[in-house]
């Protein structure tokens, strides 16, 4: 068998900071000293980076950047969701590479916990090496998104078409393998009961509500 050459591994090393810089990136951006200008017309572009104001967002969608006055007539809080699963679809790819490439960033996802608090713009950041500040930030904007997403669940299954779901579901899927420890085989259970993917996830983060009482009444004790 022969050896991989000098110039295979310095590409896979060139790959591997090129896609850890996308993702530090997208982290730095939910930092509010970080945060880009909304655009008129959001793609790839996530909505849920900086803290939302009830003020500032659509009253049908919950996100920032437009207004819509109808659950039925609301091109806007569809693109907007759209934006966020644009987005997050470009993170899987990021950290699926990672996962494969970098020993690194593939140990910071295995040792990550995901907690309730998480969901949070409050909860607590963490120090640490890049990849483990990359993990727990994407994890915590993630349950953020999956938080909000259950909020809007009612308004987003007329809002969406079917195909839409279908992404919502798959994303959600191989980020809950990545980021939520393996979550995407009780998210498979439900689905295979006929629970929709906006409220499987929903009954996850529950499931993470619970978990972290458990631990607190352990800690009391």
């Amino acid at each position: 068998m022969t050896s991989p050459s000098p110039n295979s591994n310095n590409d896979t090393e060139g790959e591997v900071r090129r896609q850890l810089t996308a993702l530090l990136t997208a982290v730095r951006e939910m930092n509010p000293h970080g945060t880009k200008p909304i655009p008129t017309n959001p793609s790839h572009f996530n909505l849920l980076a900086r803290p939302l104001r009830s003020t500032t967002a659509c009253r049908i969608c919950n996100l920032p950047g437009h207004n819509s006055d109808s659950v039925d007539r609301s091109p806007m809080c569809r693109s907007a969701i759209l934006s966020l699963i644009d987005f997050w679809e470009d993170m899987v790819e990021h950290i699926r590479y990672l996962y494969a490439n970098s020993e690194r960033f593939k140990t910071a996802v295995n040792a990550s916990t995901a907690t309730y608090e998480m969901r949070l713009d409050s909860s607590a950041k963490i120090g640490g090496a890049m990849e483990e500040v990359v993990v727990h930030s994407l994890t915590r904007n993630y349950l953020k998104w999956q938080s909000h997403s259950a909020g809007i669940r009612p308004k987003a299954v007329r809002i969406l078409m079917a195909g839409d779901c279908g992404r919502y579901e798959r994303v959600t899927m191989t980020l809950n393998d990545f980021l939520l420890d393996g979550k995407t085989r009780e998210s498979f259970r439900l689905l295979e009961f006929g629970v929709d993917g906006c409220l499987a996830n929903w009954l996850l983060v529950s499931q993470l509500f619970e978990e972290s009482i458990s631990e607190e009444k352990v800690h009391a004790e």
